[in-house]
């Protein structure tokens, strides 16, 4: 009987392609071109002397490549699974996460929780900052996770939808300005880019009253009763009034979530990525990192629609 060696690089390849229904989005996720993904399938596939995916549009697994595909989940989960018993017995590894302000206490915090218990040696450092500058960063800079706003330059694996919404201060009649005052984020902020194109599409007047690098600046901003601004849903502390077309302005868009991986990184820190994925997505089966007879609930109150 022949005997495989199978590089594992291969078959991350062949799911990532599976899964992605796309060589070219696939090359996205793992940072490689498309002719790179597409002779590590073949390569694969050469090897096992069968052909794994149909190059239709959408990409599909032929009849063995489905077969075939649960056995790749579950030797690329082997693999990393001794990677991640070794790392817990004998060494200390640190994993770094960027991530905006908002979304480090309203999103990323329930699922660290459960992580850090199960490699309590494990050093998670999050990086906060504004979504563009780290998803620009994030391969320069080493940044293993990126939970950041979806940004259409950057390939990553949508979690969720959250709305936009116009907020102010609990008393505040700003709305009411002839100019509406806002308070917002610097440039390249996707939520101050929706804000004032819905604005401009209403032909209402505007004005930058306030250019905020942070999260509590911000809400500083705001609660001077004397600028709104735009904010996701999660991100509303309860105090600030939200406001709609009923207070004279416009609709605005949903936002949606994404994860975004470095090129590299260690098996651990893949594994924190399908946490968080799993965690947002329903997929309860790998919340728990270690034992997955072991399920955690979802915490309704950061389940977002």
């Amino acid at each position: 009987m022949k005997s495989f060696h199978f590089d594992v690089d291969l078959l991350r390849t062949f799911v990532c392609v599976a899964d992605a229904k796309s060589f070219t989005i696939a090359g996205e996720r793992l940072h490689r071109t498309q002719s790179a993904v597409s002779v590590k399938i073949k390569k694969l596939e050469d090897q096992l002397g069968h052909r794994l995916l149909d190059r239709t549009s959408p990409v599909r697994p032929t009849s063995i490549g489905a077969h075939f595909l649960e056995t790749a989940r579950r030797l690329i989960d082997a693999h990393e699974d001794a990677f991640i018993e070794l790392t817990q017995a004998c060494q200390v590894e640190r994993i770094t996460v960027g991530t905006s302000e908002t979304y480090a206490v309203s999103l990323l915090s329930p699922v660290l929780k459960n992580f850090k218990k199960c490699f309590p040696q494990l050093e998670i450092e999050i990086r906060c900052g504004h979504s563009w500058d780290l998803l620009e960063a994030q391969s320069s800079e080493r940044i293993d996770l990126v939970l950041a706003t979806h940004s259409p330059k950057h390939s990553g694996v949508t979690l969720q939808r959250q709305k936009l919404i116009w907020v102010c201060g609990p008393n505040s009649i700003a709305y009411q300005e002839e100019r509406l005052p806002l308070a917002v984020f610097p440039n390249g902020c996707l939520y101050r880019d929706a804000a004032i194109a819905a604005l401009v599409q209403m032909r209402r007047p505007w004005s930058i009253a306030y250019t905020c690098s942070h999260y509590d600046g911000l809400l500083a901003a705001i609660s001077t009763e004397s600028a709104l601004t735009a904010l996701t849903e999660s991100a509303i502390p309860s105090q600030f009034k939200r406001l709609d077309r009923s207070h004279g302005l416009p609709d605005l868009p949903t936002m949606d979530v994404a994860l975004y991986r470095a090129p590299e990184i260690s098996p651990v820190a893949r594994k924190l990525g399908s946490v968080i994925e799993a965690y947002y997505l329903g997929d309860q089966s790998v919340v728990n990192p270690v034992d997955s007879s072991n399920q955690h609930s979802r915490d309704p109150s950061t389940s977002l629609s």
